[in-house]
Order: C-alpha cells, then structure tokens, then sequence
C-alpha cells in the first residue's frame, strides 16, 4: 500500500506521495493548521487541491505531521478532517517539530527547530521530542519566524521609525492603509499569513 506524509505550516502543505516500489511524487496544497480552521474547512482544503491527484484506493498510511498538531485537542481536528476525506487508512498525526527532527536527525538525539511563518524548537531523543518550550503561535511567540519580522515592519511603518526609503517601498509594493491591515490582521483569517508577506521588505534591501 502506498504511503502519504504531509509537512504543513501555516503558508503551505507539502505532501509526498510514496508507492510500494519507493516512487515519490510530489504536491502542494495551502497552508492546513487547526489553530485556524475547523475539521470541515481543512477537509475541504484536502477535497479541493488533492484528492483528486490521488489514488485514493491505494493509500494504507497517512502521517500529517503540521503547526499546532501539538496538543491532543488539535490533531483530533486534523484527524477529524483527513477521515472525512480518506476511508480505511492509518492515520497519525503529530508535530512539525517532530517531523523536522525526523528529517533532520533521523534516529539521533539532538536540536530541532523550525523557521517560517511561525517559529519551533525542541530536544529529540531519537524518536520524539522529550523537553521544548510550548509553541504560543502567532500572538504571544514565534520569535524571529516571518510574522514575528512581519509584526516589527508593520509597526514600525506605522510608528515612523522606519527609514523613508522603506516607506515608500512598502507603499509601493503593499495596500498600506490602516483599514486595510487592521482589517487583514484582525478581520481576515490567517493574519499570521498575512502579516508574514512583509518580509518581503527584508529581503529586498
């Protein structure tokens, strides 16, 4: 039977498809994280961008491995989400943290961390992550992930602290209205996304 693994973080979901002969293929679909959506909105995520890329009667495993997977509350969110969709699999849920430490470690015990739009880390023993601090998300952590940088841009824009050079980029690149942000930050879903894009500013200068 083949197996499924996704890695999703907030932006995007990567998932690889691996059949009996260790084949793999490769896709993409948005950002899936339970702190954002309901089990239904993330099965509708799976439905729409890929089952239909799938061969759904092959399938035997999935691990989702994914941003705020980590309490138990949360991956029966996920879990929820991938049963409506796949009937008949093995399903296991976990961590980024811990699929980063998997990647990246293999059986060794060491450091995993995380750096994207939102921010990780944790002590692996080789096979789980045994001691790390608790991901807060956006509001309260992610310290020096994209919406953490993202936070300080748009503040500082707003302030004037920020050099005029950059201003004017901003304004040129991003709809800089106060409504608009406040509105996409505390409106929209997905701020943590949204808030993220402006580190664009970083890489261009």
């Amino acid at each position: 039977m083949n197996i499924l693994i996704a890695d999703s973080g907030s932006t995007k979901t990567a998932w690889i498809l691996i059949n009996e002969n260790g084949q793999r293929r490769e896709f993409f679909t948005n950002g899936m994280s339970p702190n954002f959506n309901s089990a239904e909105q993330l099965a509708e995520i799976i439905r729409d961008d890929l089952l239909s890329r799938v061969e759904l009667e092959k399938i035997g495993s999935i691990f989702f491995y994914g941003t705020g997977c980590g309490p138990e509350s949360r991956k029966k969110v996920v879990k929820q989400a991938l049963t409506l969709c796949f009937e008949n699999v093995t399903i296991e849920v976990n961590t980024d943290l811990l699929a980063a430490a998997r990647a990246t470690l293999g059986r060794k015990p060491g450091i995993a961390c995380i750096l994207g739009t939102g921010s990780n880390t944790g002590m692996y023993d080789g096979e789980n992550i045994s001691k790390g601090v608790p991901s807060l998300g956006f509001t309260l952590a992610d310290e020096g992930s994209g919406g953490y940088f993202g936070k300080r841009i748009l503040n500082s824009f707003f302030y004037k602290t920020m050099p005029v050079e950059l201003r004017i980029w901003l304004e040129m690149n991003y709809d800089m209205s106060i409504d608009s942000v406040l509105d996409s930050v505390y409106i929209k879903p997905r701020p943590n996304r949204y808030v993220a894009t402006f580190t664009k500013l970083i890489g261009e200068f």
